[in-house]
């Protein structure tokens, strides 16, 4: 049996090739895997009835359904139903991560575990009130470095 040497530069070329490929894909893979903000999802608060109402009721919110435990940084609640003080307690898991609450209707008071603010991305967190008597928050709160009031 005799030993054949075989030269084979077009093959050598392609591992050099398909090395690129793999290189440019890996880096194509880094830049596109960073997420991009989300949209903001938006809970509006529908229970106008007075006294103490859970967070994680899913009627008490339009559309029909209580933010997820835990919450996101693309989630803005909205407090916009009249009601005589109404107490809302976020009696869901944990820290709640927000972007934004507005109040511009009812006597709001909210309860319950942490409200973190949160960057989205592109949208800094926000607290805003068109209420003539501010909402009280009894939750503890954590801000991001940019939220406004």
């Amino acid at each position: 049996m005799t030993s054949q040497h075989h030269n084979y530069p077009a093959l050598s070329h392609h591992i050099f090739n398909l090395k690129t490929v793999s290189l440019l894909l890996v880096v194509a893979g880094i830049l596109f895997s960073a997420r991009a903000p989300a949209a903001a999802q938006t809970f509006t608060w529908t229970n106008a009835t007075a006294g103490v109402q859970a967070w994680s009721a899913a009627a008490n919110w339009s559309p029909n359904g209580a933010p997820a435990s835990g919450g996101n940084s693309a989630y803005v609640l909205n407090f916009n139903a009249p009601g005589a003080n109404t107490t809302v307690t976020d009696d869901l898991a944990g820290v709640f991560v927000l972007n934004g609450i507005t109040f511009s209707a009812g006597n709001v008071t909210l309860a319950g575990n942490q409200l973190e603010f949160a960057n989205n991305g592109t949208a800094a967190p926000s607290l805003n009130n068109s209420l003539t008597l501010p909402p009280t928050l009894n939750n503890d709160i954590a801000l991001d470095t940019d939220t406004t009031f």
